[in-house]
């Protein structure tokens, strides 16, 4: 046998096994069900960095599941499909799957005129098709996408999906995004005397929340991402049942009930000791339905949506002004008349986002309670009727009246409207 035939032969058999190792598949599946796995996964691919493969969707299938994958720098979430007789089939093929790199292939997707979708994959291209509408992708080879360990372990906590969504609702905004100081740009998640105590902070405020658990744990404390709390939340909707979180040395897992598990990486650094800027008493008590405080507080920022608002308080005479001044031009006054006060007359600062922020996750009808100690101390929003431990705080900005320390408040012409339900009070003659 010549040279020139025997390397013709090795080109051939290298391209033959070439040919065997690529992925070759064709599958029919709802629209519906990739429409949902693409939607749970496409927030969580990495939209610009070091790795190009992470910007992709990676999709598996065999005879007895889908497997979605996506991931960034924060977090991995992997969706998982076990098949039914309804939901899709494999037309050619064992098992295959890729990693679908186009930005747009939710919207491509989206645009199918059938209830079924083709799914076609040989080697590096893939065709997406569904009546006479055909779309051809480029795609990589699935085996190139990072691994992921699929162990658990670590301390394992179950909570209520709603209990689960109102914590991270209650503490993520309270979160920092200077990447200065990384430990505050997530939320601790502490376990501690048979408690999950939550707690976030930017140095500017406070968050925290407490949940009681049914039994004791090892005691840890981890600080998790917030864009992965973030990604938590929006997973946490109808479909889920239960949450199971597994707590570990250098990530926190998520179990979702409806086949979503959500990795995160932990931000490693001892979180700040929040417990010493809570004040175990207060002066001046004030309270308020939170709607009724966030309305006026929408008023307040159409003036300057930044800087410092003040507040008089006259608690006992159940007397309240904001005011509100954007430098050299227009200004804002409001006068309301708190449901309970009690204590000293206070003058206060701060700035007006913080509130807003912290107003956001409380139902209109709730009763709150915003707590003083002076005009120097972080003030304090709370329940009426909650466990204290659940709280919001903020700290002043210091107010340029001369008379800021003045003990006296004085709060001339007010004029708060106490308005009377005519209904109710209406007598028949």
């Amino acid at each position: 046998m010549s040279t020139a035939v025997a390397e013709k032969e090795i080109v051939e058999l290298n391209e033959q096994v070439e040919d065997s190792l690529k992925t070759k598949l064709e599958v029919e599946i709802r629209k519906d069900v990739m429409q949902s796995i693409l939607k749970r996964l496409d927030r969580s691919r990495e939209k610009n960095g070091v790795l190009p493969i992470k910007q992709g969707i990676y999709i598996f299938f065999d005879e007895e599941k889908i497997v979605g994958r996506a991931m960034n720098g924060d977090f991995t979430t992997e969706v998982v499909v076990a098949k039914d007789k309804k939901n899709f089939d494999i037309l050619d093929g064992t098992s295959g799957g890729a990693v679908f790199m186009d930005p747009k292939l939710v919207s491509m997707v989206n645009s199918l005129p059938r209830k079924n979708i083709k799914l076609s994959i040989n080697g590096g291209d893939a065709v997406l098709s569904a009546g006479r509408s055909k779309f051809e992708l480029k795609i990589l080879d699935h085996l190139e996408y990072p691994a992921i360990f699929n162990e658990l372990g670590g301390v394992e906590i179950k909570v209520h999906p709603d209990v689960l969504r109102a914590m991270y609702r209650n503490t993520t905004y309270a979160t920092s995004t200077n990447e200065v100081r990384p430990f505050l740009t997530g939320v601790n998640h502490k376990l501690v005397d048979r408690h999950l105590v939550l707690a976030a902070t930017d140095a500017h405020r406070l968050a925290q929340m407490r949940y009681e658990l049914d039994k004791d744990f090892e005691e840890v404390s981890k600080i998790v991402p917030a864009p992965s709390l973030n990604e938590v939340q929006k997973q946490l909707d109808d479909t889920v049942s239960s949450v199971t979180l597994h707590i570990k040395d250098k990530e926190v897992i998520y179990v979702f009930s409806n086949g979503v598990t959500i990795r995160s990486r932990v931000i490693d650094h001892n979180f700040p000791d929040t417990d010493r800027l809570v004040p175990e008493d207060c002066v001046t008590e004030v309270s308020f339905l939170a709607g009724d405080l966030q309305s006026l507080v929408k008023r307040a920022m159409l003036v300057d949506q930044e800087n410092s608002v003040k507040l008089l308080i006259r608690a006992e005479d159940r007397q309240m002004r904001m005011v509100s001044r954007e430098a050299d031009k227009s200004g804002f006054e409001e006068d309301v008349v708190p449901l309970r006060g009690q204590g000293k007359d206070i003058r206060i600062g701060f700035n007006i986002r913080y509130l807003m922020d912290a107003l956001s996750h409380y139902d209109a009808e709730e009763q709150i309670k915003l707590q003083f100690i002076s005009f120097m101390k972080p003030f304090l929003i709370r329940t009426e009727n909650g466990d204290d431990r659940n709280l919001d705080l903020i700290l002043p900005v210091q107010l340029p009246d001369k008379d800021a320390k003045d003990a006296v408040v004085t709060i001339d012409n007010f004029k708060a409207d106490i308005q009377i339900d005519l209904v109710e009070d209406e007598k028949p003659e």
